[in-house]
């Protein structure tokens, strides 16, 4: 609110509820997560263009760092409850092969799980080093 300069008031009159605000919040989180992820897990991506992705994919998470945390905070299994509700619309871009289908879900799993190891670390290692880390198993999945 403070970076839109919008107070709270104005800010919280948009919304009938708290739950409203944490959908609309939420919706969001899974929105940009989804668009940083589809060039990452697009099948058929070579090593190279993965690695720039997903250098750019830790890049983000360490700027909202924070605001993951927070999201991640307040219930991971409804965050990824709403997640898979989107998946099925990623699943259409790729064939209907059940085998792409999985390989979707692991690549996530994968990332996600790095993304969240690093996050609680600290970030011990830059965006590039998990990039050069990741790239080549991603690639082969």
């Amino acid at each position: 609110m403070k970076k839109a300069g919008v107070a709270r008031v104005s800010y919280y009159r948009n919304y009938s509820s708290i739950n409203e605000i944490m959908n609309d919040f939420i919706d969001d989180f899974v929105l940009s997560f989804k668009n940083e992820m589809l060039p990452i897990i697009s099948l058929g991506a070579d090593e190279q263009s993965l690695k720039v992705h997903l250098k750019k994919f830790f890049e983000q998470a360490e700027k909202k760092q924070g605001r993951i945390l927070f999201v991640k905070s307040i219930n991971s299994s409804f965050i990824f409850s709403r997640l898979e509700e989107k998946i099925p619309r990623i699943e259409k871009k790729f064939d209907d092969d059940i085998k792409n289908k999985y390989i979707l879900h692991i690549k996530i799993s994968i990332i996600h799980a790095v993304e969240r190891v690093w996050l609680s670390s600290k970030n011990k290692e830059t965006p590039e080093e998990l990039a050069n880390m990741l790239a080549p198993i991603i690639s082969k999945i």
